[in-house]
């Protein structure tokens, strides 16, 4: 299948894919000067909307004062 990039910019390119079945898409990008190699790199796995599961906002870290020092050039918080 071809497809027609939307809009075409000097490192970048954007495409909209049609409706298929869920799985891995395999994408070569053919130019003047050749085609992509067709690698296993070389897509993106589609995945329908009804695996799509929303989750609930958190705070990785919190930010807000009184919760330890605050954050700034040169500091460091150690995640766990």
């Amino acid at each position: 299948m071809s497809v027609t990039p939307a809009s075409v910019a000097f490192n970048s390119f954007t495409i909209t894919t049609p409706p298929e079945a869920a799985g891995y898409v395999q994408i070569q990008v053919t130019t003047s000067v050749g085609a992509s190699p067709l690698t296993s790199a070389a897509g993106y796995i589609y995945v329908g909307l009804g695996n799509y599961k929303r989750l609930r906002p958190f705070r990785i870290l919190d930010t807000r004062s009184g919760h330890g020092d605050p954050l700034g050039p040169g500091v460091t918080r150690m995640l766990r």
